[in-house]
């Protein structure tokens, strides 16, 4: 089955009986803490609480839930990450959630080579899914939050990861287009020549599931008109 909505992968996660549970760190947050009640209220997950106890139990009373259902641990906001990481070693937890605390605390004991979440050789990389309903589909944005300057292999890596993504998502053959300002290379424009070497690649089969495009800018990614008009 192809997902094409949000409501679809509420629906299949429902269904499965495999509930995850989320280690929100920095929980004393009211927006991140409210999006992990829906998600808990509505079966989709479990929840650890990690941060200022008094703010996270005050929070939920105004929120007419009992603290006393919820595991919460007590902790400095620069450290909340170390416990979330720490209780994914131990089973206690699956999916590490920042909350009220700085990226960069949150990021560096997931991203620590002795004791961190990330398998050595692998990269890791973020992915935006994006519900577009005019077609009925998902497209995905990466990485605008990770990596900041990728070369060429960092940015193979980051491709393989979202196509693994698009295979969960129930899409056998991923179509990846790779962005730049301009639709033609120009060797003043580094993103225009890794996103032909990209396509490049992708022709030699050095991908697998998914064929890779580029360069194309933005709009003529998503939109088939936007690449009509252009002549694409």
């Amino acid at each position: 089955m192809i997902y094409r909505t949000f409501n679809e992968i509420e629906k299949a996660v429902l269904s499965s009986g495999n509930k995850k549970t989320i280690a929100l760190c920095g929980a004393h947050d009211s927006h991140s803490l409210d999006a992990v009640l829906n998600a808990k209220r509505m079966g989709l997950c479990n929840a650890v609480l990690i941060g200022n106890e008094d703010m996270i139990k005050d929070l939920l009373k105004e929120r007419n839930e009992d603290p006393d259902e919820y595991e919460i641990f007590a902790s400095e906001e620069a450290d909340c990450s170390k416990i979330a990481v720490k209780l994914i070693h131990e089973g206690k937890a699956d999916i590490p959630m920042k909350g009220m605390m700085q990226t960069s605390d949150f990021m560096r004991p997931i991203l620590n080579k002795e004791t961190g979440l990330i398998e050595a050789g692998n990269a890791l990389s973020q992915v935006t899914l994006v519900e577009y309903p005019k077609e009925e589909r998902f497209f995905m944005i990466t990485d605008c939050a990770i990596n900041i300057a990728p070369d060429l292999q960092r940015k193979k890596q980051i491709i393989e990861n979202a196509v693994s993504l698009a295979k969960k998502l129930g899409i056998e053959k991923a179509k990846v287009a790779a962005l730049s300002a301009l639709e033609i290379v120009n060797q003043k424009m580094p993103s225009t020549v890794d996103a032909d070497e990209l396509q490049k690649m992708s022709k030699r089969n050095e991908f697998k599931d998914c064929l890779v495009y580029g360069p194309l800018a933005f709009d003529n990614a998503i939109s088939k008109e936007a690449a009509e008009h252009k002549r694409i």
